[in-house]
């Protein structure tokens, strides 16, 4: 494929659609609709809804003592965590990529992988499935035992600017790791995505909950905060994973990612027809040209209804 073959693909009637170059294009995109319109749309965000709510029960769940003879330590909660998140992602990552974690969701939006709008819903979703998790999790809980109910909290000897740090750190390896476990076009991870998501959470747990609870996900921390009213420097707890997690993601898409380039960075600014495929055909016609002298062609991509790749890991969408 040439670069004149590659601005006409999918360019469209330009006196009907505008420049295909822009650097409103990406706004454009990201107030689209265009992926909270199929079908199975409802069941993603109740998907969405239930995994996080799985994650509270079962996460904040292992931080609380009921029977002495069975104190939780930072070990076995970090192991409760990883797994609940695999577990979560195996058997809800085919209906909504099972994200689970409104970082993953802002970040999936500004590299453009979703819309503003479904992120949103997601958010929404995930927030609402921590709040109801929390509550589940208060009602099965002894009076005397639900503590503070697993609600991330700042050490007292941790400065506040430390603790947006270690959120920010935490959260920057769980998504770097995300985004590379769903990368389809690496050939050598072999083995379980959902357990390579789950054993990044377990480690980061270790270190970053001595500081501030090792939220790396605002609606785990918000969940329980609502619940029980503790809401001390919550704030930390949306800043950094945030910025942790759109910080990993654009690094990774831009940098680390197997089709990242200067032209996939100038389709991702600009561009009104934002594909990753698009670009990383031609990419692999450009450098097959170079190194055999001869050209390359691929199958068209197979995509199922509701526009997730087949075969493929969790968290990729088309937009």
């Amino acid at each position: 494929m040439s670069r004149e073959a590659f601005a006409m693909d999918g360019s469209g009637d330009a006196e009907k659609t505008g420049s295909r170059y822009s650097m409103l294009n990406p706004l454009k995109n990201l107030t689209s609709f265009s992926d909270c319109t199929f079908p199975q749309f409802p069941k993603a965000l109740f998907a969405e809804f239930l995994g996080t709510a799985i994650l509270v029960i079962f996460g904040c769940g292992s931080a609380l003592t009921v029977e002495e003879n069975l104190k939780p330590n930072v070990v076995s909660i970090a192991i409760a965590f990883g797994l609940t998140v695999a577990t979560v992602i195996w058997a809800l990552g085919h209906v909504s990529g099972a994200q689970i974690n409104p970082c993953v969701a802002v970040a999936m939006c500004l590299t453009r992988k979703m819309t503003f709008a479904k992120a949103l819903a997601y958010c929404l979703a995930q927030c609402g499935g921590a709040v109801v998790g929390g509550y589940i999790l208060y009602a099965l809980t002894p009076a005397g035992r639900r503590g503070n109910l697993g609600a991330t909290l700042v050490h007292s000897e941790v400065e506040v600017w430390q603790a947006v740090g270690v959120e920010f750190l935490a959260t920057f390896v769980l998504i770097l790791g995300i985004f590379a476990t769903c990368d389809s076009r690496i050939s050598d991870h072999p083995g379980s995505k959902a357990l390579s998501i789950g054993f990044v959470v377990t480690m980061d747990i270790p270190w970053a909950a001595q500081y501030t609870g090792a939220s790396m996900n605002s609606a785990r921390s918000f969940g329980p905060a609502v619940v029980m009213g503790i809401w001390d420097h919550h704030w930390v707890y949306w800043l950094g994973p945030m910025l942790g997690g759109i910080a990993a993601g654009l690094v990774y898409e831009q940098i680390f990612a197997v089709n990242s380039s200067l032209l996939k960075t100038k389709e991702w600014l600009g561009s009104r027809d934002y594909d990753e495929n698009r670009i990383y055909r031609y990419m692999s016609s450009r450098d097959r040209k170079t190194t055999r002298g001869s050209s390359f062609e691929t199958q068209p991509l197979t995509v199922d209804i509701n526009g997730w790749e087949e075969g493929e890991g969790v968290w990729v969408s088309r937009v």
